[in-house]
């Protein structure tokens, strides 16, 4: 059942998601991104995730999931940024958002849930994409505060 999961998540992730757009993020811009705290911790969250659903896959699912995961690394992180940029958002959020988008995509696989894991109220004003989110007290609450722990 799991694996038939992971391939329908992956395969919305794919369909859904924004395709290449012919810029990659470089190791140096990464490593200036990495210098901003709300950068750091989406990235130390999604590393926290990515090995959890990892570990708990089968060998299989574990295969599909890697090639994803850097498909999403070559291709989709950055269509994803660059879509949030196209909207106003400044480099630094676009890419916390687009990290954060992967984070919660994988916390959907570890959950067997097609429901997103995001508490939309937690999240501070500087990182809502100008236009697209509209803060609602009832938005997605199944938020865990072990999702947001990093350890």
């Amino acid at each position: 059942m799991k694996r038939v999961f992971v391939c329908l998540v992956v395969a919305l992730m794919v369909a859904l998601g924004p395709v290449g757009t012919g810029y990659a993020l470089s190791d140096a811009e990464y490593r200036e991104l990495l210098k901003d705290p709300d950068f750091r911790f989406e990235d130390a969250l999604l590393g926290k995730v990515w090995k959890r659903v990892y570990g708990s896959l089968s060998a299989a699912d574990k295969k599909i999931l890697l090639a994803d995961q850097r498909d999403w690394l070559k291709n989709r992180r950055d269509a994803c940024a660059a879509d949030y940029m196209r909207q106003g958002m400044d480099k630094v959020h676009a890419y916390c958002w687009a990290v954060n988008v992967r984070t919660h995509a994988l916390q959907m696989i570890e959950d067997d849930s097609l429901e997103p894991v995001i508490d939309i109220a937690a999240v501070p004003d500087s990182l809502l994409p100008p236009n697209s989110l509209q803060r609602q007290d009832n938005a997605v609450s199944n938020a865990r505060s072990d999702d947001y722990r990093i350890d």
